[in-house]
């Protein structure tokens, strides 16, 4: 079954058999090996870098995240 399929019979789900699946997919051991994964994050890390350098975006101070974290959830 290909990935395709396999995402339209994974929606047909109960919500709860969704969630619970999705869950165990997460979690399950990923085939990369600690040295792409390392790789993956540095190149990440420098793509975020280069988007602030260039005024792409703008960063946001972390106690203003918190901040509205908290809020939205009350």
């Amino acid at each position: 079954m290909d990935a395709t399929r396999l995402e339209v019979e994974a929606l047909r789900l109960e919500p709860q058999a969704r969630a619970g699946l999705a869950e165990r997919l997460f979690e399950s051991p990923v085939t990369e090996t600690n040295a792409d994964l390392k790789r993956l994050w540095v190149e990440e890390a420098l793509a975020r870098d280069e988007e602030l350098e260039s005024g792409d975006v703008e960063a946001i101070p972390a106690d203003q995240v918190h901040r509205h974290i908290v809020d939205s959830q009350g």
